[in-house]
């Protein structure tokens, strides 16, 4: 599966300063004594998100039923935010 509205939001021109220039690369991943942001996944978290990669690794979410089904709840998501 491809999303390809959300690539655009990362253009360069996202990457620049508020005074025009453009962000060092210092800027966006912190001075090197700053450690870096993590993450960590409960187990639960971590087995949904193994059961995700193994369905986009058997093609799953690339048949119309289950994309119209994806599309279908993630409108009814956007409707509760935007109302």
């Amino acid at each position: 599966m491809r999303i390809e509205g959300i690539i655009a939001s990362y253009s360069p021109e996202t990457l620049r300063s508020p005074a025009g220039g453009a962000r060092s690369s210092k800027e966006r991943t912190g001075s090197s004594n700053t450690p870096k942001d993590s993450v960590e996944f409960s187990p639960e978290a971590r087995k949904r998100l193994e059961r995700v990669l193994g369905r986009i690794d058997k093609g799953f979410y690339n048949s119309d039923s289950v994309r119209e089904e994806i599309s279908d709840k993630l409108s009814g998501v956007l409707d509760e935010l935007t109302h």
